[in-house]
């Protein structure tokens, strides 16, 4: 008997010592979490490059307790130092041939060096360091730089200070490229800038109604005004107080309705002081994302003076004509197009005073419609020169600002949706699904084994799992459905208006096409396997939290059970934190 409960007593130790342990291990993940996620959020308010690493830096050493911390980016084969914490005397810059900082950015994998006197690569910056972790910063699938942290011998870096700097990589190398997306645009948006100011032509946003939203200075002095600021305000209606011939520009407005290219007019314009100028114009339409008018652009170029020059030898040479001996009045009108004097219409007549004002009235409408039938090459070609420069430079905005809207709410490894999105998404489909009576489908999946993964084949392996999940539910989910990276190895797929058992269904059909993938890395085939837990709304839950409290406890029962299997959440299923819940 003394035996026996000796033998209970021990047990009873032991049992109370894992207790323990799984308890202060359970605490140490939470601190982790929260940790991590305060540096997420001071990473996500930074857009400038430089703020952005500056806070990762900062952030980490101050939240984590990191004695020496700093982060390299890479330029060309050299890695250069863009700021730290800790170090009275740094390496500013580290060929990628060399030290354990170049072997992370040549390999794209993390490194943990327990003991820095294991590897020969280690480059001591200050005495006295015992370990080093170093992970690599990604940006667009390129390694653009590494993060590193070293520590001296009283706060000896292990495998958990590997997987937490790694799964921080991912929102730094997030943040990196929104910020490089952030600065190209502003860049862009500069140059297009410097571009519209700059201009030797004058170049104007307008409304439909005949506001000006934006002019450069060309335009501005070409009409007499002081700078572009006061144009656009001291203009309120472009046709009344701009155009001599107020029909103009209502046709031309009609004109750009009709069609998508540029509308090219020779017209009258009155200055701010009253005087007319001739220029040519060029304008077309600009219309928003749902297909709407939403304002015109356009070029003006004076041509007042090549016009006045043009006519006066025009009219000098053709009077030398032997008409000129018998003639006794004389009509004459130019041809103009686009600003240069193609034709001259000439009428004579023996008759002193024969031809009156309405002869030149008709001569000249006869003359604007001869100048349609020609082109002027030079101006034409020059106007589309500077609208195809524009033109590329809207179209780099857009593009850049595009990629930064799906930067926001796409996984950059995996190329699914992130949690971020899913927050905002789910509770609006559930929201959507309420008021047409229908479910919604949740199914919460974890690759099994997955640091094993990891520690046997390298993080470059790890991260060619996470692409071939990702892949998979994006080629096997319906339109409608929304594929998310939940965090680590974790992905949740919404399938809005599929009950439980079609939810089921289609979870089975996710984790047998996994089982049978192999993932092709260096001389191996890689195998993995996948554990889902399903729940459905409204049946197990009013609101998305409860539902996806509820697939995560049946994902954790199909861990319990045996991995690689699928488990519909049923009530008898309780949180594996609390034993005790109801």
């Amino acid at each position: 008997m003394a035996v026996e409960k000796h033998m209970a007593e021990e047990a009873l130790r032991a049992n109370e010592q894992r207790t323990l342990e799984l308890y202060i291990s359970a605490q140490h993940q939470a601190q982790e979490i929260a940790l991590l996620e305060r540096v997420r959020t001071a990473v996500a308010g930074e857009l400038d490059l430089k703020g952005v690493i500056r806070t990762v830096v900062e952030g980490i050493a101050e939240t984590f307790g990191y004695p020496l911390v700093s982060l390299y980016m890479r330029q060309n084969d050299r890695m250069l130092l863009e700021h730290q914490v800790g170090y009275a005397d740094v390496i500013k810059e580290i060929p990628i041939t060399t030290g354990i900082l170049g072997k992370t950015v040549r390999t794209g994998r993390a490194i943990l060096l327990g003991d820095i006197h294991t590897d020969r690569d280690f480059l001591e910056a200050i005495p006295g360091i015992a370990s080093e972790v170093c992970v690599p910063l990604f940006d667009r699938e390129q390694v653009v730089g590494a993060l590193n942290v070293e520590s001296y011998p009283e706060m000896k870096l292990t495998e958990a200070d590997l997987r937490l700097l790694t799964a921080l990589s991912e929102n730094i190398s997030i943040a990196i490229g929104r910020a490089r997306l952030y600065t190209e645009i502003r860049e862009s948006e500069e140059r297009y800038r410097s571009l519209f100011q700059n201009a030797s032509m004058g170049i104007f946003h307008s409304l439909p109604e005949g506001k000006f939203i934006q002019v450069n200075l060309t335009l501005a002095k070409m009409f007499g005004y002081a700078s572009p600021e006061e144009m656009v305000s001291s203009i309120t209606d472009i046709n009344t107080q701009i155009y001599v011939d107020t029909k103009k520009r209502p046709e031309l407005l009609e004109a750009t309705q009709k069609q998508d290219d540029w509308i090219y007019a020779e017209n009258c314009y009155r200055r701010k002081d009253g005087s007319i100028i001739t220029a040519n114009l060029a304008i077309r339409k600009v219309l928003d994302s749902d297909g709407k008018l939403a304002y015109l652009e356009g070029f003006i170029e004076d041509i007042t003076e090549r016009r006045r020059i043009e006519e006066a030898e025009a009219v000098a040479e053709w009077r030398k004509e032997e008409c000129t001996v018998w003639a006794r009045s004389y009509a004459g009108i130019p041809i103009h197009f686009m600003g240069a004097v193609v034709g001259f219409i000439n009428l004579y007549s023996a008759t002193a005073g024969f031809f009156t004002p309405a002869h030149t009235e008709r001569m000249q409408t006869f003359a604007n419609q001869i100048a349609t039938v020609f082109a002027n090459s030079r101006l034409v070609e020059e106007l589309q020169k500077a609208n195809a420069r524009l033109l590329a430079q809207l179209s780099e905005i857009q593009a850049l600002q595009n990629e930064l809207r799906e930067q926001a709410i796409r996984d950059p490894l995996t190329g699914v949706f992130n949690r971020r999105y899913l927050k905002e998404t789910l509770d609006r489909e559930i929201a959507r699904v309420h008021r047409v009576s229908q479910p919604v489908g949740i199914m919460i999946m974890d690759i099994d084994n997955f640091k094993l993964i990891n520690d046997t084949y390298g993080h470059r392996a790890g991260d060619l799992i996470l692409q071939a999940l990702g892949e998979l539910l994006k080629n096997n989910i319906r339109l409608e459905d929304i594929a998310c990276r939940y965090g680590g190895e974790e992905f949740v797929v919404v399938m809005p208006g599929a009950s439980l058992q079609t939810a089921n269904e289609r979870a089975e059909i996710i984790r047998s096409r996994f089982e049978v993938l192999r993932v092709a890395y260096e001389s191996w085939n890689i195998h993995a396997t996948v554990s889902l837990g399903v729940a459905a709304y409204p049946l197990h839950g009013s609101n998305s939290e409860e539902v996806l409290i509820r697939a995560d406890r049946a994902l954790f029962r199909a861990k319990q059970e045996g991995r690689n299997r699928v488990v519909v959440y049923q009530d008898t299923i309780r949180s594996p934190f609390n034993p005790q819940e109801k």
